[in-house]
């Protein structure tokens, strides 16, 4: 599933955009899992951003507690891209995910070879709680000010600020980092 503020999902080039919005989880009450999500503020899986600024609200499961993320993957930007440079994220994200999660206020991931450069976080993360529906814990979260995580060692993170105005997980097992959420020993 892919959701975002301007497009779902785009192998194109996204370029001087504003997004304001308000992304939220349906209101039925039904044990669903999405098994790999992607949501952000411009866009659910992207290619390259540029020039772009988000603000309003991302809010998963908040509403309507039987509504869980597998491998999600929420940004205040993507959800999951390549390329972002002049980006701004005043995006408030709030995701209770059922398995693995990456959570960025910029973006959830970012792909081999990719790069975030010259971009702020000014929004809020409040990253999942235990799964007491399902009555598991979740495997783990990645949450961080810039991105939630890289899916390589190959990934440039130049000039970037994250100023939350909040930035909180509760995940029994979690990494979590004003710039990078993931632990993984790559050379950003």
């Amino acid at each position: 599933m892919y959701v975002g503020g301007i497009v779902g999902c785009s192998s194109g080039v996204i370029e001087n955009v504003k997004a304001n919005f308000n992304i939220s989880a349906g209101k039925e009450i039904q044990k669903t899992v999405i098994e790999s999500f992607y949501a952000g503020g411009i866009c659910g899986q992207a290619n390259i951003v540029k020039k772009a600024k988000a603000s309003g609200e991302i809010s998963l499961a908040y509403g309507n507690i039987y509504w869980r993320v597998n491998n999600g993957r929420i940004g205040g930007i993507v959800g999951s891209g390549s390329v972002l440079e002049q980006v701004d994220s005043e995006v408030a994200i709030s995701v209770w995910a059922k398995d693995k999660g990456y959570v960025g206020g910029v973006a959830g991931t970012v792909y081999e070879g990719g790069s975030v450069k010259n971009a702020t976080f000014y929004g809020s993360l409040k990253d999942s709680e235990d799964n007491f529906v399902y009555g598991e814990s979740p495997l783990y979260s990645a949450c961080g000010g810039i991105i939630g995580g890289s899916l390589s060692s190959d990934v440039e993170i130049s000039n970037c600020i994250s100023a939350p105005k909040a930035f909180e997980t509760s995940f029994t097992s979690y990494w979590i980092s004003p710039i990078i959420g993931t632990n993984a020993t790559y050379d950003y």
